[in-house]
């Protein structure tokens, strides 16, 4: 019986030690996080410099030729 609950706790610790720090846990979903975070801010300003530009295109009156 103490070896059937010794092996139990050994892969709970294993599955622990997974979760926690091997691919796909917490620690690289975290960094995923940042990278979507960080992904759609400059895709944000990407967007805001095209509509820009498509403003320029449309109506190139608006343009200063000087």
């Amino acid at each position: 019986m103490r070896v059937f609950i010794a092996i139990l706790l050994l892969l709970l610790v294993l599955l622990q030690f997974k979760l926690w720090l091997g691919e796909g846990g917490f620690r690289e979903v975290g960094r995923l996080e940042q990278r979507v975070n960080a992904q759609t801010e400059e895709n944000l300003a990407l967007q805001q410099r095209n509509n820009e530009l498509h403003a320029e295109v449309e109506d190139p009156r608006e343009m200063n030729w000087d």
